[in-house]
């Protein structure tokens, strides 16, 4: 059987229409597959999105004889599965969500279905402001993702418990799959602390503000402004926490964080050695000591 995940708001610019991501997990040019007219005569015949085709372009293919017995195809709240991790992947990628996707099981070289439903419809509640229009897919970001997902199977590789990486794509994914950005808010912050929490909690806002500018910023300027930034989206972080309303300004603001810590944790997944480095305790303080007197 195979599972086809549609997604909507990512198009396909690549001279070929498949890529193979890893054994039994390929993205596609949706126009060039079967699925694409399975999904037509879905419409057609049972009315699903109320008989009018949504725009796929880029589609995710999944077999499942490569499946492994902790992880699940289907995508679901939890981040684990493998088609949670490739979605999650792609929203890193983009800085955005990619508005809602659709999955297939599909059967017969996808001539005929099972089931198939909506999922990540994130077009219609308050985390629209997360989406990203006009993603394509062409070579160069395709063997980024895969590079990336290569890294990946590295720190399940590690057998590490509690992977500070692991833990940090986790509350990503739960920063996005919500419907509510002071949801995200949290969830970002969570992100942030997991990568540059400090040995103790001392003023903890500071130093971890301080290890962000410093690991992200080129110059002195561009530090300044970022270490502003984290601190001042901590005094949101700290209003949503305790209870107190955000005013639009600052609601304005989560957004932009959002593709500012999905920058961050790119550089960090792109980065084998970066990844080892932060999953490993003492790696971790002793580099962010380091760059702390750089």
């Amino acid at each position: 059987m195979k599972t086809a995940i549609l997604i909507h708001l990512l198009g396909w610019d690549a001279k070929f229409d498949s890529f193979t991501i890893d054994n039994g997990i390929t993205l596609v040019n949706l126009l060039s597959h079967p699925a694409n007219d399975l999904y037509l005569k879905l419409c057609e015949d049972d009315g699903i999105d109320d008989g009018s085709p949504y725009n796929f372009r880029t589609a995710i293919i999944l077999n499942d004889d490569v499946s492994k017995k902790d992880y699940s195809f289907f995508p679901t709240e939890d981040p684990y599965s493998i088609s949670s991790i490739l979605i999650n992947l792609l929203t890193l990628f983009f800085k955005g969500t990619l508005g809602h996707s659709r999955i297939i099981f599909a059967k017969n070289n996808s001539e005929t279905t099972w089931f198939s439903n909506e999922i990540y419809d994130l077009e219609t509640n308050d985390n629209e402001a997360l989406v990203i229009f006009h993603s394509k897919l062409n070579e160069e970001n395709l063997n980024i993702i895969q590079t990336i997902w290569n890294n990946l199977k590295v720190i399940k590789a590690y057998n590490i418990n509690k992977s500070r990486i692991e833990n940090a794509l986790n509350y990503y994914y739960f920063s996005w799959n919500i419907h509510g950005l002071e949801q995200t808010a949290v969830s970002l912050s969570i992100v942030l602390e997991t990568l540059f929490a400090p040995d103790t909690n001392t003023e903890l806002t500071h130093q971890i503000s301080f290890s962000i500018a410093k690991f992200t910023g080129i110059n002195k300027q561009q530090r300044i402004n970022i270490y502003k930034l984290v601190k001042s989206y901590y005094k949101i972080r700290s209003k949503i926490v305790h209870g107190d309303s955000l005013n639009e300004k600052e609601i304005k603001l989560i957004p932009d964080f959002f593709k500012f810590t999905s920058k961050l944790l790119l550089r960090i997944v792109r980065d084998r050695k970066l990844i080892e480095i932060f999953n490993d305790n003492k790696m971790r303080r002793s580099f962010l000591n380091e760059i702390m007197f750089k």
